[in-house]
This record gives structure tokens, C-alpha cells and sequence, in this order.
């Protein structure tokens, strides 16, 4: 099985955290048995009403060998 997964800043102050959120998305995976195929950045656009900020969206792909 194959899933995409997502880290981003859902607040302003929250965006200088956004590598240590990496970090620990990554090893959460990996000790969960998922094989990191790729990681993107997009830069974007965050929204904190009533205004929005610069931030990074991090897309995760891996890999999970399902054996039933």
C-alpha cells in the first residue's frame, strides 16, 4: 500500500517547528514499518484568519507492505 502524508503549520508561530514536525513525522513511519519513497516541499500559503502567512507543505509518500 502506498499513502501520501502531509506536515504543515496550521498557525504563524508555529512555521520555525516545521523541520523538528518533519523529523518526527518521518521517524513515527519508519517505526511504523512505512518506507519513505519521497518528500516534497511546496511553498504556500497558510491561512490564520483574518490573515495568512508564508509557510512550507511537506508531502510525504511511503510505502507499507501489507502482508495478510
Amino acid at each position: 500500500m502506498i499513502k501520501a502524508f502531509s506536515v504543515r503549520a496550521s498557525k504563524e508561530d508555529l512555521v520555525k517547528d516545521l523541520a523538528s514536525d518533519l523529523n518526527a513525522k518521518l521517524d513515527q513511519l519508519q517505526c511504523d514499518g512505512w518506507k519513505i519513497l519521497s518528500v516534497e516541499s511546496t511553498q504556500c500559503k497558510e491561512w490564520d484568519y483574518p490573515k495568512y502567512f508564508d509557510s512550507t507543505l511537506f508531502t510525504i509518500v511511503a510505502e507499507h507492505d501489507d502482508e495478510i
